[in-house]
């Protein structure tokens, strides 16, 4: 199971500077051997004429009874001011 959205996707409108996205996942097997998989992320972005703030977080974990075989996390985020503003 993947989901994946974005405001336009959802039908909603960009406004007021703000742009974004977000996905999750999950995969499970079982039989000679059972895994589970899950990931999922989030990117925000805020502009206006002098700011900008990005943001951006995602996970991945895939284990089995036994052991964690992958696993990442990550957190992000980025700010920027402009001295002259957008024209």
């Amino acid at each position: 199971m993947l989901v994946s959205s974005s405001p336009l996707a959802a039908g909603l409108q960009v406004s007021d500077g703000w742009d974004g996205s977000f996905s999750m996942g999950a995969i499970f097997t079982s039989g000679n051997t059972d895994t589970r998989h899950l990931n999922g992320g989030i990117k925000q972005k805020f502009v206006d004429q002098r700011w900008s703030h990005e943001l951006e977080a995602s996970m991945l974990r895939h284990d089995t009874p036994e052991k964690v075989t992958a696993e990442r996390y990550l957190a992000d985020y980025k700010v920027a001011y402009r001295y002259r503003p957008r024209m």
